[in-house]
Order: structure tokens, then sequence, then C-alpha cells
């Protein structure tokens, strides 16, 4: 599955590393974009789903405001 989620809270480079990490872990591909306020992510939907990727972005401090 595939999905892009408007992210609140990013302000830097360090910010997307820190979000794509945490993703990462959880086994999601993920590209975040703090100038546009935006992460999308890609997971296999057997392995992950929706709410584990926002609870795992709000989980990193920030906040998950649409999709």
């Amino acid at each position: 599955m595939k999905k892009v989620f408007k992210v609140t809270g990013m302000h830097c480079r360090s910010c997307v590393k820190r979000i794509e990490g945490a993703l990462d872990d959880i086994g999601v591909r993920a590209k975040a974009d703090f100038a546009r306020g935006e992460v999308e992510a890609e997971w296999d939907e057997y392995a992950s789903d929706e709410a584990r990727v926002v609870a795992t972005i709000a989980k990193e401090g920030y906040k998950v405001v649409g999709r």
C-alpha cells in the first residue's frame, strides 16, 4: 500500500531522517519532505497498516493531520 500523509512539526533534514528511520524500523519505505510537510509511505499490507504508520510518526513527536 502507498499513501501520502500530511505531517506537522517537521522543520529540518534531521526531522526527515528521524521519521524515515522510525518507519524503516517497522518495514515501511518512506520519503519525507519537511518543506511540503508530507511523508510518502509504502508498505506491504500484510506486514503493517496505516494505523501503525500514523502511530510511529506520532511516537517520534510529529502529528499526522491529513491523508
